[in-house]
């Protein structure tokens, strides 16, 4: 068995040598999307090696249009959410921008920097030594970041800022430090409205952040102060996704408790969605803990709604809402009863837009409130679990907002009944 550390020489050569190294190494160890790779130890490896082998082309060949701005997004995916990160830095900033990623090619006007050339023969070392590397790490997840490296290299003279979105994903964190330490590019770094805690507390490059969430400025503070979180600059821009219901207003609320699933029941360990559509009909991960507590919790919503004679909606993570579409029964259908317990089946792809439908919101772990709370709508609760592994927040990171994590059903429904009781009153 080899004793190569591909991951080290990988994360160091990123990093541009050991500056808070370990730092580095943690903020990616945390990050486990995308998942790990293929099961096969001979196709993850030959997917690097073809994906390694033709970045050079990707960004060098074939008909593509050039940038229509020198501000750019980076994104992971097919950019379905393009249109909301743009329209948030041009409503915050003033800036029209454009894409650039592996999965939007541009086709480049100038010469190349002179070290392009480097980083693709290091590309092509690393899945070649990959070969050498007997253990189960799996590193294909690497290609699409090679690509990305690749892309932003070759257009470096036509780009002037760029701003990192989604920085849960691991592929974004690596991208973020290629970009501040081996361009002279401006690159602002801007957080989802999620907690920071489970994956993204760790920041060792020093550049700008935008928070996008009040509750996360609380985070920063605390992770600033432990020493693990060290940006240049922090700026507090609200709502990533305004777009989506940048026009709402507040208004009376249509039910009295919402319940926004985040579809534990279909993703691997109740965290990461599952892609597997068969996987997913069979209920092979519908028994993970996460989907137990958010069973348990809305039974206990269901039994205090019937007999408190409250109104409760259920809203479906989007996911759920995509599965419906493909004739995917959810597992809480069966409580929907039309009357005290109903479900959002408006065909919205998300459950934005009815911010203000709803008295107390709660979720197991869904960023929405998140978003809520940053809106001012303090009747938002999450769950807190025993185990603090398993929370997608530390309690000790939320400052004021500690007070919407409850642990267990009892206190989830003192919570909302006093929440209840206050907006009667007002």
């Amino acid at each position: 068995m080899t004793t190569l550390d591909l991951n080290r020489l990988i994360d160091r050569s990123v990093n541009g040598g050991t500056e808070r190294l370990p730092l580095m190494e943690d903020a990616l160890r945390v990050r486990k999307l995308p998942a790990a790779g293929p099961p096969s130890w001979w196709r993850d490896r030959f997917r690097l090696l073809a994906t390694a082998g033709v970045t050079r082309l990707r960004v060098a060949l074939g008909p593509a249009p050039g940038l229509g701005s020198p501000t750019v997004v980076l994104l992971p995916g097919r950019g379905e959410n393009l249109e909301s990160r743009r329209n948030f830095l041009r409503r915050h900033f003033g800036l029209e921008s454009d894409r650039l990623g592996r999965r939007s090619a541009r086709r480049p006007r100038g010469r190349a920097p002179a070290d392009w050339w480097l980083w693709w023969l290091r590309g092509v070392a690393w899945a070649l030594l990959a070969l050498a590397d007997r253990s189960e790490h799996r590193y294909s997840w690497l290609g699409d970041a090679l690509i990305d490296m690749q892309l932003y290299k070759r257009l470096e003279n036509e780009i002037e800022h760029v701003y990192v979105f989604a920085l849960y994903d691991r592929r974004q964190y690596l991208l973020l430090t290629f970009l501040a330490r081996h361009t002279r590019l401006e690159v602002t770094a801007v957080y989802h409205p999620i907690p920071l805690a489970r994956n993204c507390r760790h920041l060792h490059v020093p550049v700008p952040v935008v928070i996008t969430s009040k509750v996360n400025l609380c985070e920063v503070d605390y992770y600033r102060a432990k020493g693990c979180f060290l940006p240049q600059s922090v700026a507090y821009a609200s709502q990533e996704f305004m777009a989506d219901a940048h026009d709402l207003e507040p208004h009376a609320a249509l039910f009295d408790i919402g319940y926004y699933s985040s579809g534990e029941w279909a993703r691997r360990d109740g965290l990461y969605l599952v892609t597997d559509l068969e996987r997913i009909r069979r209920g092979d991960d519908a028994g993970n803990p996460y989907a137990r507590a958010a069973a348990a919790q809305l039974e206990a919503l269901v039994a205090f709604a019937l007999r408190e004679h409250r109104t409760l909606r259920i809203y479906p993570h989007p996911f759920e809402r995509r599965l419906m579409a493909r004739g995917i029964d959810l597992p809480y259908a069966a409580i929907v009863d039309g009357e005290t317990v109903t479900i959002d089946d408006s065909g919205e792809p998300s459950s934005r837009r009815t911010m203000y439908d709803v008295r107390v919101a709660v979720s197991l772990q869904s960023s929405f409130i998140w978003e809520r709370l940053d809106r001012g709508l303090d009747d938002s609760f999450l769950h807190e679990f025993d185990d603090p592994t398993m929370n997608v927040f530390e309690r000790a990171a939320l400052g004021r907002y500690a007070e919407n994590v409850c642990r267990g059903s009892d206190e989830l429904i003192a919570r909302v009944e006093a929440a209840l009781e206050r907006t009667h009153a007002g």
